[in-house]
């Protein structure tokens, strides 16, 4: 009886894979018939629109020597008969600002060390080692630097969730980074 159910479960637990290759099939003959479908219904609508031109007949012709599928052959003609469209002048490259040098990045071994990880908005995660007696102003400098400005980005820790002070004369240590830290670069509330 046991055993019954055990085929039984086996055989329910095969049945969705033994169908995913039933209906994947031969690739060979569903691309032919895929093929065929399409060449039976281009017929139908030319027969429905009359007589083609000389330049759809060269069309054809081009297309059926080539290697191009039919989508890529109607993508093909549709850009020629799309009208060309001007393209907008490059916007003025705006002036760069002047971002401070960061202080040489202190080795792993180093004492005092605190390595600061940034979550950028693309999804990127950055690292890199300071001192915990480093200006905290740094770690902006340093987002400046990895192209996320202070104007349009902040820092956030991750859990609590709270935005991250910088004060003048702060060093890491005083802005609450004695550890290794990950922080989130956040795009700012724009005020209209």
């Amino acid at each position: 009886m046991a055993s019954r159910g055990v085929l039984g479960i086996f055989i329910l637990s095969a049945l969705p894979i033994l169908w995913l290759e039933l209906r994947r099939g031969i690739p060979g003959l569903e691309e032919e018939e895929n093929e065929k479908r399409q060449k039976f219904v281009r017929k139908q609508q030319q027969e429905a629109q009359g007589e083609k031109g000389d330049e759809d007949l060269v069309l054809d012709n081009a297309s059926h020597t080539s290697s191009e599928t039919p989508g890529r052959e109607a993508a093909r003609r549709r850009n020629l008969c799309e009208p060309l469209r001007t393209v907008p002048p490059p916007a003025a490259p705006q002036p760069q600002e002047e971002v401070p040098d960061l202080p040489e990045e202190p080795s792993a071994t180093a004492e005092e060390v605190v390595t600061v990880a940034l979550r950028c908005p693309s999804g990127s995660v950055l690292r890199r080692r300071f001192l915990k007696s480093c200006s905290a102003q740094v770690l902006l400098d340093w987002m400046v630097r990895v192209g996320y400005h202070t104007s349009l980005y902040g820092l956030s820790t991750s859990f609590p969730r709270k935005s991250l002070e910088v004060v003048g004369g702060w060093s890491l240590e005083d802005a609450g980074i004695s550890t290794d830290t990950m922080l989130n670069v956040e795009e700012k509330e724009q005020s209209n």
